[in-house]
């Protein structure tokens, strides 16, 4: 449809190939999750109702189909499609940082960055994005109305991140790194690269990062094309769950993370998860695949 009506945009294709027949079926038939149907589908009833359109209705009931497809599989606690070739245990993780424990001061600024991150969402309950897209440094105790990271240069010099803000509405937290090598790295990383944000795309960049290139940062150091900040956070609560049987230990966790217990049992702890999981040559396979993608396209 597109090469044939190049200067046409998606609005005027939903317009012209609203009927079920069409559109719903070209939807339904798309090489995408069920969550990224549902928010298409919702996306179009909303257009079409808005421009007071036929089969706004009709859209919304199949939007209400993948949302309940959704639900069934959350509370069976098990992977979709997507999730179990992308996601990998926190044991993953852990083995790439502490292979690069060891060279992490021979690291250009771009590469520390991509450490970085890997350890700040694996060493530390992962908090939502949005923080570590907004943090900014500071070495005072104040009343900012920003999200930043105080270093705390008294005493034993703790770090807390003070999270005012994200995209769930919760009341402002204060959350102290408590990791040895993550603290360590913290404080190397602002003493051997000056700069007024936790995360920049770079030195002299003074915008917040975008989403997009945090994940990119993300993918390109663990090697998984399609890993996701809350397959980050599912890591963290199925290793956390492993450990921690007791519920006073998963409210603290559930605290720091920013969502409810119900939140975290229902959307991030899956049954099937852990280093030795059924499916592991599967992945084995596609790191492999992703791997030789990333050599041709460097060739």
């Amino acid at each position: 449809w597109k090469k044939e009506h190049p200067n046409d945009d998606k609005k005027t294709f939903i317009k012209e190939n609203h009927n079920p027949n069409v559109l719903g079926r070209f939807v339904e038939n798309l090489n995408l999750s069920v969550g990224s149907k549902k928010n298409i589908i919702y996306m179009i009833s909303t257009y079409l109702q808005k421009h007071n359109l036929n089969n706004s209705l009709y859209y919304q009931r199949l939007g209400a189909q993948y949302f309940d497809q959704i639900e069934n599989r959350e509370t069976q606690n098990v992977f979709d499609e997507k999730e179990m070739k992308h996601y990998r245990d926190r044991s993953y993780f852990l083995n790439i940082i502490d292979n690069l424990k060891g060279r992490y001061t021979e690291m250009d600024f771009d590469d520390h960055t991509n450490f970085l991150l890997l350890c700040l969402l694996t060493l530390q309950p992962p908090v939502r994005s949005m923080f570590y897209r907004t943090a900014y440094i500071v070495h005072n105790r104040s009343n900012f109305e920003f999200n930043h990271i105080f270093i705390d240069r008294r005493g034993n010099g703790k770090i807390f991140y003070m999270v005012m803000h994200d995209k769930v509405k919760h009341p402002q937290i204060e959350i102290e790194v408590e990791d040895p090598f993550l603290k360590q790295l913290i404080l190397y990383s602002i003493k051997k690269f000056p700069r007024e944000q936790l995360i920049q795309s770079s030195l002299d960049a003074y915008t917040d990062i975008a989403n997009k290139t945090l994940l990119a940062r993300l993918r390109k150091i663990t090697k998984v094309s399609g890993i996701t900040e809350n397959m980050f956070r599912a890591s963290y609560v199925n290793w956390f769950y492993r450990e921690h049987q007791d519920y006073a230990s998963r409210l603290k966790l559930a605290n720091q993370m920013r969502h409810s217990i119900d939140s975290a049992s229902k959307y991030y702890f899956k049954v099937d998860t852990g280093p030795k999981r059924p499916y592991a040559k599967q992945l084995q396979c596609c790191d492999e695949v992703d791997h030789l993608k990333d050599q041709l396209e460097e060739c």
